[in-house]
Parts: C-alpha cells; sequence; structure tokens
C-alpha cells in the first residue's frame, strides 16, 4: 500500500532534507493529505499471539509525529487508533497538553 509508512519513513518525509523537503505529501500522488491516522497497539498485549507486552513508547510516538505533521500543515486532520493511551513519563505532560489537538479513537 503505497500510503501506509512506518514511523521511520515518516519521520525522514517530516525531515527538511527528505524526499520532500519537509512537506507532508502522499507517496502515491504527492498530494497533501487532509487526514493522517496512526495505528497503535496492534496485537500487542494479546496472549493468543504470545505478545503479552507494551512497548511503553508507541503512544507518545504517534502523539510527536502528529503534532509535528500538524506543525507542518495546520489543515491535517491526525486520528491515533489505539486500545489505551500508556502515556509513559513524568506528570505525562506532553500527553496531557497535546490531547486537545489530536482526534482520539479508542478501539
Amino acid at each position: 500500500m503505497p500510503n501506509v509508512l512506518t514511523s521511520m519513513e515518516f519521520e525522514r518525509l517530516l525531515s527538511a532534507s527528505g524526499p520532500t523537503a519537509g512537506e507532508v505529501r502522499r507517496p502515491s500522488d504527492d498530494q497533501h493529505p487532509e487526514k493522517i491516522a496512526w495505528i497503535q497497539c496492534v496485537g500487542s498485549r494479546d496472549v493468543t499471539c504470545n505478545r503479552d507486552y507494551c512497548s511503553s513508547v508507541c503512544c507518545m510516538y504517534a502523539t510527536k509525529e502528529a503534532i509535528i505533521a500538524k506543525e507542518h500543515d495546520a489543515r491535517i486532520k491526525p486520528t491515533i487508533f489505539y486500545n489505551d493511551i500508556r502515556a509513559f513519563g513524568k506528570g505525562f505532560e506532553f500527553y496531557t497538553r497535546t490531547r486537545p489537538l489530536i482526534l482520539g479513537c479508542g478501539i
């Protein structure tokens, strides 16, 4: 799927030295997206898949990427799909500060 990116690919896309010079563009047609979704918790904490752990970094990493994408293009509507938010860190300041800016969707 040409418009599905890994976190590292998306970071590179946002980089000023990246393939789009920091502009958020879809790989398939080089257009500016209106909506971007992050899909979290796929298979995590599912004992039937032998994955009873949480990485403890994905929630904050996706939140950071969503905020940076919005900083690059204010028209973007970011959505993070998750089981639950596990915002690790002292006081969770980053998550609580950015939560109103991101539409979240608990699955």
